[in-house]
């Protein structure tokens, strides 16, 4: 099964049922995080999905260039939303 990484957001279980009918698995993040550690923790999160989709206006600036930092570093695909508003 093909992960997807969504970073951002409070619908976790929505976005969850939805991926499982598309048979993708959900790696989930609300995007609410310390500075101390992130990339870190982004890069242990991030390693093993196909794209990462960050809801633009459910994260800080600096997790938005942190998550982005990470997927380039992997060479995956980096996809933003402006809303908490995804169809898939």
């Amino acid at each position: 099964m093909k992960k997807v990484a969504i970073i951002g957001g409070d619908n976790k279980k929505g976005y969850e049922d939805k991926l499982k009918t598309l048979n993708f698995e959900l790696k989930y993040h609300d995007g609410r995080i310390k500075r101390k550690g992130n990339k870190n923790y982004f890069s242990n999160l991030l390693k093993d999905v196909e794209c990462v989709i960050v809801i633009l206006s459910a994260v800080s600036h600096g997790t938005m260039y942190a998550v982005k930092d990470v997927a380039n570093k992997f060479g995956k695909w980096f996809i933003t939303v402006v809303k908490e508003f995804l169809v898939l």
